[in-house]
């Protein structure tokens, strides 16, 4: 019996350089040239190709097995290999360490912008009793109470001097059982988590001139707040 239901790993990540459209998964049949015999072959074809036809989209169609074989190998090749793994930990901390150096300011400084910031929507309201057409006034008010909101934002995260720590902590853990999830044996896991783990590395795989992949990967990071 031949299972005519089979899952794809990449399906809305693979693009079309040449139309745009996204690839899709699909089985089709082809004659197996040493047993005379038709099989099932599953692929993942342009849109275009498959709703107008080559004349309007001549993308070639990618092997199911051999795709997602090279996007999980490059997956595991940068969780895996020491020195990928020490890059991605290292840009980790460079952008949690770039969030603390925009918001650690001094909790004294912030407190003397928030007290201008006072000042300021006090002038204002006065400037309306004063018969200064409200319409313009309420709108500096508005974007005066708004850079409020964002300095006492900031001050509450500069209260907690751990913050940062804990947020490096987090995302390299999360990398971190990402990381076991292959060492362990990707195969073992089913698809709806394989799925949740690529979706997370890639961003986007195009199809180019109908022979080069440009395959599109992020690191994985969860803001927490910052």
């Amino acid at each position: 019996r031949v299972e005519h239901y089979v899952e794809y790993l990449l399906s809305r990540l693979i693009k079309c350089g040449h139309c745009g459209a996204n690839f899709s998964g699909k089985r089709q049949t082809r004659l197996n040239r040493t047993t005379g015999e038709r099989e099932p072959w599953y692929a993942y074809y342009c849109g275009n190709y498959i709703a107008k036809g080559a004349e309007v989209c001549a993308s070639l169609p990618l092997h199911r097995e051999w795709i997602e074989g090279i996007v999980v190998e490059a997956i595991r090749n940068r969780l895996v290999d020491d020195g990928a793994w020490g890059r991605i930990k290292g840009m980790v901390q460079s952008k949690i360490e770039a969030r603390r150096r925009a918001y650690g300011q001094n909790p004294k400084a912030i407190e003397a912008k928030l007290a201008e910031l006072d000042r300021r929507i006090q002038n204002y309201v006065r400037a309306i009793g004063m018969g200064v057409d409200p319409v313009t006034v309420q709108a500096q008010i508005d974007e005066a109470n708004h850079m409020k909101a964002a300095l006492e934002g900031e001050a509450r995260i500069v209260a907690r001097q751990d913050y940062y720590d804990r947020a490096i902590q987090m995302n390299l853990d999360e990398l971190e059982r990402f990381r076991g999830a292959f060492a362990q044996g990707w195969e073992q896991f089913p698809m709806r988590v394989r799925r949740q783990i690529v979706t997370r590395f890639i961003v986007s795989i195009e199809v180019v001139n109908r022979a080069d992949l440009h395959i599109r990967f992020q690191v994985p990071f969860d803001d927490g707040g910052l």
